[in-house]
């Protein structure tokens, strides 16, 4: 091999090389990315579980009930019926704030 080609496979070695590391680079950078999300939903639905439980607990102390006095089976449903509707209930806000949005930008406001 002439000492062209030599210098022409080691620049596309280094090239190819360089490439592979930024490849490399990005995927661990979108995997920690990936963790990071995991662990803020994690976070977000430990959040919503443990208000849904107060509120549960709120609602049915109200009523005279002792939470207690209640299966953990029943409970538990009470819970994630709650958590759905407060993530209902943020769905709702958001897209009644995009709406807003929306119509503000057509109107010209």
């Amino acid at each position: 091999m002439s000492t062209k080609t030599c210098r022409l496979v080691r620049i596309k070695y280094m090239k190819t090389t360089r490439q592979l590391q930024l490849c490399q680079k990005e995927t661990r950078v979108i995997e920690m990315t990936k963790e990071l999300i995991n662990e803020a939903k994690k976070s977000l639905d430990d959040l919503l579980k443990d208000k849904a439980y107060d509120d549960v607990t709120k609602a049915l102390s109200e009523k005279g009930i002792d939470i207690n006095d209640v299966s953990d089976k029943d409970v538990e449903e009470l819970v994630a019926a709650e958590v759905d509707d407060t993530i209902a209930d943020i769905k709702g806000i958001a897209k009644g704030g995009l709406i807003t949005l929306f119509v503000s930008l057509l109107v010209g406001g």
